[in-house]
């Protein structure tokens, strides 16, 4: 992981971590227009004049990297359904043990998504979902990045955070295929161990948006991981939660890891998704 500045337009571009201090919103422009969340998180025009989903996600009502929802989780979908689409995402943390080989691929991870960057917020459906218990959430317009910082900013309660991404290199993997992963390394990551706030980018009604959210008595992890194949040691992160006592009973990660509301629950987190964290130092 690596360090930018905050000049970058978009963050999810690039797979480092960034030291920020936030500045004034900038004000949006105003305008029409259809994009495309490329495989390499570029944002890309779409030469279309409706908006369209490359990939709808059968886990709820929107397509996005990873399925968010902690509280609102379609019981009607079959496990093993889930089990497909999810496919190495959710974990107990003994799983992200030394020599571990884990089993990976669906649609959590390199998502393509298309949608209109200029909708109405108030007309977005999964901008007007509540928030869970212990959960703070929130939506944003994908081209606004001054308002994800700065909400960043109050909840972590300091101008000085960082973005920390996945490694880059996970856009070469192979999902929706599935294949292994060999864990080498768990590490805690500096300033994420306490509560940090994830970030998706969602289609939801045609809307490309992100959704910022953050649950209490939350860490994240980077586990370095072994592929298959030439492309070798990958960075992943992962989220542990570690008072899931208000998730529902039927949560997907509870029906997928044979577990129920109380037990401790981790995920990875997909690629071009993002956490923001307080800006303190790794550890060697």
């Amino acid at each position: 992981m690596q360090f930018i500045s905050l000049r970058i337009t978009f963050l999810l571009t690039l797979i480092v971590q960034s030291s920020i201090s936030v500045p004034v919103p900038a004000k949006p422009k105003l305008g029409k227009a259809d994009h495309v969340l490329g495989e390499n998180g570029d944002l890309q025009s779409a030469n279309t004049g409706i908006a369209r989903w490359a990939v709808r996600s059968k886990l709820d009502g929107a397509s996005s990297g990873n399925n968010m929802g902690h509280q609102h989780s379609n019981q009607n979908l079959t496990t093993g359904v889930e089990r497909e689409q999810l496919l190495g995402m959710y974990h107990v943390f003994e799983d992200f043990a030394p020599h571990n080989t884990i089993s990976v691929g669906g649609y959590w991870s390199n998502v393509n998504m298309t949608g209109n960057l200029y909708c109405e917020m108030e007309k977005v459906p999964i901008c007007q979902e509540l928030s869970a218990v212990n959960e703070h959430r929130r939506c944003f317009r994908y081209q606004n990045e001054n308002e994800r910082l700065n909400y960043g900013s109050l909840l972590l309660n300091t101008s000085d955070i960082k973005i920390v991404t996945p490694d880059r290199k996970m856009y070469l993997l192979p999902f929706p295929h599935p294949f292994n992963i060999t864990v080498v390394k768990t590490t805690p990551i500096a300033g994420c161990q306490n509560n940090p706030i994830t970030c998706h980018p969602i289609v939801s009604n045609g809307c490309l948006v992100y959704v910022c959210h953050v649950l209490q008595n939350t860490k994240a992890f980077q586990v370095t991981v072994n592929t298959e194949g030439n492309l070798g040691i990958v960075d992943m992160i992962a989220i542990c939660h570690y008072e899931t006592a208000q998730f529902i009973p039927a949560h997907v990660a509870f029906r997928l890891l044979n577990k129920a509301p109380g037990d401790v629950v981790c995920h990875f987190v997909g690629v071009p998704n993002h956490l923001m964290c307080k800006n303190e130092k790794q550890q060697p």
